[in-house]
């Protein structure tokens, strides 16, 4: 910790607190991990709101050329490896979302399941920057399975 940081934290000390010898070193400790937290927490969402309002700008944009580009290789213009056809399957979506349980629905969930976790594209091809991951992970959620993050549907109760 340099010395900036110990004035700055210091500083952030409530004025009663400062100099009284009732503030244990413990409480102090636990204040300063308490404030340095919170400061994390903080970029770390600010980071995560600026990544997805950039998501949804590349989303609105391109999401059908994002796929033809870091899929179409092996899954468009007739390579459907791994039974994954996206000429089919974005040909299927513009007539409408796919049924509840249908082929092209474990299809684009399949699809959602990779692109979320990073197995695909494989390694040894180009692969997306995280912004444009995003924003098809998104394109798949929304666009083509219908869910809605404002208000998701949880599925039938069960008693």
């Amino acid at each position: 910790m340099d010395g900036k940081s110990r004035e700055l934290n210091a500083a952030t000390l409530p004025e009663d607190d400062r100099g009284d010898e009732s503030m244990t070193s413990s409480m102090r400790i636990a204040f300063l991990a308490y404030q340095r937290c919170l400061l994390v927490s903080t970029g770390r969402i600010l980071a995560l709101v600026a990544c997805g309002l950039l998501a949804r700008s590349i989303a609105a944009a391109q999401p059908v050329e994002l796929l033809r580009e870091y899929c179409g290789s092996c899954h468009c213009d007739g390579a459907a490896e791994g039974e994954i056809d996206l000429d089919a399957l974005l040909a299927a979506k513009d007539a409408g979302h796919p049924a509840a349980g249908s082929a092209e629905q474990a299809a684009w969930i399949a699809v959602w399941r990779n692109l979320l976790a990073e197995t695909m594209p494989p390694a040894d091809e180009p692969r997306p920057g995280s912004p444009e991951r995003l924003a098809l992970v998104g394109f798949v959620l929304r666009d083509v399975l219908a869910v809605d993050p404002e208000s998701p549907d949880p599925g039938r109760v069960v008693l």
